[in-house]
């Protein structure tokens, strides 16, 4: 028994280490990435719902804090105009990373809340995203994750730690 079981434990190994990885994300792959990260950033900025929600898959989810996950186009928008309207967003894109047809990035956020007085108070947090390469070779955000850096209860910041201002 013991002579039939080691060619078949190498058969196996040898067979799993001939297969090859698929490729990595290449420049290409990144820059339309970061370019996907700048327009759902002016479109959130701009409350532009539909152009908002092109930048995730048809079936995506988003993961906000504190709340059940938000599923596909139609839930996404109502989350976005029932919890973030008028709100603005500035966002820097941490590390990116992906092979195949799969990849993800993390960074951070801040959101502004205009106030009464013209000043804002901002929100940070961080961000996770998985994206998913289209047929058309497009990448759109799969699934969505993000929360808060400060406690739920807590007053807002009177500035962000990366950025000026959402331009």
């Amino acid at each position: 028994m013991k002579n039939c079981i080691l060619p078949v434990i190498g058969f196996v190994l040898s067979a799993t280490a001939c297969q090859s990885l698929p490729p990595e994300i290449d420049q290409m792959d990144r820059a339309q990435i970061q370019s996907l990260s700048t327009n759902v950033v002016a479109a959130y900025n701009q409350d532009d719902l539909d152009q908002f929600v092109t930048v995730f898959t048809p079936d995506a989810i988003v993961m906000p804090p504190h709340e059940p996950a938000v599923n596909g186009h139609a839930s996404i928008m109502k989350w976005k105009a029932d919890h973030e309207p008028g709100l603005k967003l500035a966002s820097v894109v941490e590390h990116m990373e992906g092979s195949g047809d799969t990849a993800y990035m993390r960074g951070r956020y801040c959101l502004f809340q205009l106030q009464e007085d013209g000043g804002y108070e901002v929100n940070p947090g961080k961000f996770l995203e998985t994206l998913k390469l289209q047929a058309d070779e497009s990448w759109l955000v799969d699934v969505q994750i993000f929360n808060s850096d400060i406690d739920e209860d807590a007053d807002w910041l009177d500035a962000c730690p990366f950025a000026e201002s959402w331009d």
